[in-house]
């Protein structure tokens, strides 16, 4: 199978946010041993308490920072997958023309849509 610029498009944003979320459960994880520390030094009593919890307030930020670019990409990923299931929207709209001017019948029916709709889940969402 060919790639096509659009595979390579969506490929990469599947890659960056695979990349983000796995990211982001390292952080998640280390802020619980972060928080789990800090807990140990307070009943300790013992003056590091202060460094975990700073250490809790970085890994924070990082989270957030992720979530925010975790977000962006899903976003532009949604946006391709529009674009795309627009152009094979028209391609077919187009086809119907094609069969309308040869005086074929031009209804568009379900499996039309499916085959429209079926390339793109399986090769992009699966």
């Amino acid at each position: 199978m060919e790639t096509t610029s659009d595979d390579t498009q969506v490929t990469s944003l599947q890659q960056r946010i695979l990349y983000l979320e796995n990211f982001f459960q390292v952080l998640l994880l280390q802020h619980g041993r972060a928080e789990k520390r800090a807990e140990r030094a307070a009943d300790r009593g013992d003056d590091m308490a202060f460094m975990y919890e700073l250490e809790m307030n970085h890994l924070e930020s990082l989270m957030n920072a992720t979530k925010e670019t975790l977000r962006v990409r899903l976003k532009e990923l949604f946006e391709r997958l529009g674009q795309l299931i627009c152009q094979s929207l028209d391609a077919t709209l187009k086809k119907c023309e094609c069969s309308k001017n040869k005086g074929e019948p031009t209804t568009v029916n379900s499996s039309d849509l499916a085959s429209i709709w079926r390339p793109i889940f399986q090769t992009y969402l699966h």
